[in-house]
């Protein structure tokens, strides 16, 4: 363990509690920025000191690619390459790979894959063909919707981010 008591040491009485908590489920309860990724990627690398324990039996799901990934590099940095074997997924991904390997669990298997970025547009172009012609993100170029490109990305910037379209609204 590299880092491990190092970063062990920086934890609060409540956070070791948390980490030493190593058998069953362990709800954490805390605002952005308290340290919660850290915590359990702690609680992790205390799971992999136990004997018997390999980083293939340990899942940890977070909400978006970007926490996924940070959980991956904090990990990596308190334990090192082991890091790599634990499955660290978004729960959309985690899914994805249980349809991927069990597909005949899934009978409906075609519908259930991700749109390609041809069908993101036409989809998109569905949409904005309905708009009322009051709407600035109706506007054309010929036959072109100028903001077509800029919707596809915002949208996936807004998945990457978590933001459910009932938060963005009120944004």
């Amino acid at each position: 363990m590299r880092d491990y008591a190092t970063n062990y040491h920086n934890l609060n009485a409540n956070q070791r509690l948390a980490v030493d908590t190593t058998e069953g489920p362990l709800v954490v309860i805390a605002g952005p920025g308290t340290g919660k990724t850290q915590l359990l990627s702690m609680r992790v690398a205390a799971i992999l000191q136990q004997p018997n324990t390999t980083p293939d039996q340990i899942l940890c799901l977070t909400f978006t690619d970007s926490a996924a990934r940070n959980m991956q590099d904090r990990l990596v940095s308190i334990v090192g390459r082991p890091a790599y074997h634990v499955a660290i997924h978004t729960f959309h991904s985690f899914a994805d790979r249980i349809i991927n390997n069990y597909p005949d669990y899934f009978i409906e298997r075609p519908l259930l894959r991700p749109i390609d970025e041809l069908g993101q547009f036409q989809l998109l172009r569905r949409i904005f063909d309905k708009l009322p012609y009051s709407n600035p993100l109706g506007t054309k170029l010929g036959d072109e919707y100028l903001f077509l490109k800029d919707a596809r990305r915002t949208i996936g910037w807004l998945k990457q981010a978590g933001i459910a379209a009932a938060k963005f609204a009120t944004i």
